[in-house]
């Protein structure tokens, strides 16, 4: 790994995960302004923070970002406590998801960042459960206008609703994989369902392998694998591999399994693994545009990507523009009035998508 602060912040985040204090004399020769700016964006500010204090190291930046992660995760986890009451009380099916789960995989509280809690529920329900959302005080940001809905709470707590895995124009294999769903879980307390541990794997694996083909994940998405593996050790791999094999990830997984324990284990990448590595490292938490323009570009060709963003699936516009979904014969007019919304309200995220695909198409 070339990046020094990168290769610095998986050192102090492997520390923190494993329970082990870091060499005080490595910490001193860290640029932690360069960690700080690098851990900001794989969301891992938190786990260095912890390290870095165990060691006896008092940085003010990283003293206040770990502050902020413990408190937002005790505000995201009250309200989701307050939520499942709710759903319990309703009767209304839900799974909690990603981080509402994985955090307590985690060996401190906060140590796991979360932006937000997401959670599936019985599709039929969305409309009780928005009365109870704004019933708790959320302000429903978006509802039924993709396959999940977004709430939020000031001043920190965001919370997206799924009524599906994954969108329905997301990868066919996957997105059929996942269709269903609920009726496959296992039970919990109440109205809760549950995945089993290697279930649960397997998903972590389809949805991270979602961001790494569209715009990228970052090494937080690794560090999930390491502790969760870590954590249940005893997953039946052969079960695991036959679900992958399904999926068509199996290669994925055993790539970003092997570099998660190595990375965070204390070992050297094996062989091979420094290109997955830099994307990791490149892409952060949320990915990339460039990425996602040019992976979009490469499956289906530049014409075929203008093509899609401007001549939308039916689904799309009945949710996004309801307008024309009602006045079928206006929706050639569509293009263009996305156009112009890009031209004027949406600048600043037309130009970049534009210089994107533009510097992709020459590649």
């Amino acid at each position: 790994m070339n990046d020094r602060s990168a290769e610095s912040l998986v050192y102090l985040v492997s520390c923190a995960v494993n329970g082990a204090v870091p060499d005080t004399g490595r910490v001193s020769a860290m640029d932690l302004k360069a960690v700080y700016e690098t851990a900001g964006r794989h969301m891992l500010r938190a786990a260095a923070a912890a390290a870095l204090s165990s060691a006896g190291v008092r940085d003010p930046d990283f003293t206040e970002a770990y502050a902020k992660a413990v408190r937002k995760t005790a505000l995201l986890n009250a309200e989701l406590s307050a939520l499942e009451r709710a759903l319990n009380t309703a009767g209304i099916a839900y799974l909690p998801l990603k981080g509402a789960v994985l955090q307590k995989d985690y060996p401190l509280f906060g140590l796991r960042e979360m932006s937000d809690v997401d959670i599936l529920i019985d599709p039929s329900r969305a409309g009780d459960v928005r009365e109870i959302m704004e019933r708790l005080g959320f302000t429903a940001e978006s509802f039924d206008r993709d396959y999940h809905d977004v709430y939020h709470k000031p001043p920190v707590c965001s919370f997206e609703i799924h009524r599906s895995l994954f969108s329905p124009v997301y990868t066919p294999v996957i997105r059929d994989y996942y269709s269903g769903i609920l009726a496959r879980l296992l039970p919990g307390e109440g109205a809760a369902l549950r995945m089993s541990d290697e279930d649960f794997y397997v998903y972590m694996i389809a949805h991270g392998y979602k961001h790494f083909s569209l715009g990228g994940t970052g090494l937080r998405s690794a560090l999930d694998i390491y502790v969760y593996l870590k954590k249940h050790a005893g997953l039946d791999r052969g079960y695991i591999e036959g679900e992958l094999e399904k999926l068509g990830l199996r290669e994925h997984e055993a790539l970003i399994r092997d570099l998660s324990l190595r990375l965070f284990g204390g070992e050297a990448p094996a062989e091979g693994a420094d290109e997955m590595l830099r994307f990791l490292v490149d892409s952060g938490a949320y990915g990339r545009l460039d990425t996602k323009i040019a992976n979009a570009v490469k499956e289906r060709g530049a014409v075929r990507y203008v093509l899609s963003r401007a001549f939308l699936p039916m689904f799309y516009v009945k949710k996004a523009y309801p307008w024309f979904y009602a006045h079928r014969a206006a929706l050639p007019l569509l293009p263009f009035y996305r156009l112009w919304l890009g031209l004027t309200r949406r600048r600043s995220s037309f130009r970049r998508e534009l210089t994107e695909l533009l510097r992709n198409r020459k590649k």
